[in-house]
């Protein structure tokens, strides 16, 4: 099989659900496939990729996945794992952070593209202000809208776990 290395690896990202290494595969096999002569498959992996939304592998339950760490005295979990839709947000943020928060989705959205060019680009996100600005909101959005898993961390959790601790 000419192009088994490319299938394996596509299947490793698969099962990993790392979405970017799916798409960056397939299009390795897709350029593969159209230098020996096969214009037929590369054609219909490019219309199986062009009619998935984002090629991100859903996860019904991102907590049955990710083991949320616990506070060792107390045992309550120290962080929060959920899967948002975008029926259950409604973003109420300004214009320009409106702007911002849309410019970095279409970053993670198109992040295979922009690797295949060469550019890196950073994943992480900061999101400050006073309370009641939509920090949280614009969290649970962009976790919707990328269809990733949100973590939200407790502090108090970490705080009173780790207080008088030695590093």
């Amino acid at each position: 099989m000419d192009n088994s290395a490319e299938i394996m690896k596509l299947i490793e990202a698969g099962l990993q659900q790392d979405s970017v290494k799916v798409l960056n595969y397939s299009m390795l096999l897709i350029t593969k496939l159209e230098s020996k002569g096969d214009l037929n498959a590369a054609e219909r992996l490019r219309k199986i990729i062009k009619n998935s939304k984002t090629l991100a592998l859903k996860a019904k339950d991102c907590s049955q996945i990710i083991n949320s760490p616990v506070d060792s005295e107390s045992r309550l979990p120290l962080a929060e794992i959920k899967q948002y839709s975008l029926d259950s947000i409604f973003l109420s943020v300004s214009d320009i952070a409106k702007e911002s928060i849309e410019e970095y989705i279409s970053i993670i959205d198109n992040a295979g593209e922009l690797s295949e060019k060469g550019i890196k680009i950073n994943r992480n996100l900061l999101l400050y202000g006073p309370p009641g600005v939509g920090k949280t909101q614009a969290a649970k959005y962009i976790s919707a809208r990328t269809q990733l898993p949100l973590v939200t961390v407790r502090i108090d959790g970490l705080v009173s776990s780790y207080l008088g601790s030695t590093s």
